[in-house]
């Protein structure tokens, strides 16, 4: 487990994976479209500590300003395709709470 997502983010995640909208997330989450958007932003920052490999660089990315929300979240799905452990939840005590929600 690298990122060590929350069980909340986990939760989100897991609804994300198959290619949910925000929109969609956000009915079957039972939230609203703005808490959907706010979780994005704590899971990039999440991934910017724990995998920076899957977040470009702004500065350096070819990637236009207006793409690249887009491009972190088809980077980190499919990277969670890939590693499905990350979503699955883990006791906090096994991990010795070092990562407790950073």
């Amino acid at each position: 487990m690298r990122a060590s997502f929350s069980r909340s983010e986990q939760r989100k995640l897991s609804c994300a994976v198959p290619g949910a909208t925000d929109e969609q997330l956000a009915e079957a989450l039972e939230t609203s479209l703005s808490v959907v958007k706010k979780m994005w932003v704590s899971i990039y920052r999440r991934v910017e500590n724990y995998l920076p490999e899957l977040v470009a660089n702004p500065l350096t990315s070819d990637i236009p300003a207006s793409g690249r929300g887009r491009e972190k979240r088809r980077r980190l799905l499919a990277y969670l395709r890939e590693h499905p452990e990350e979503l699955r939840p883990v006791s906090r005590k096994l991990l010795g709470n070092t990562n407790r929600d950073k």
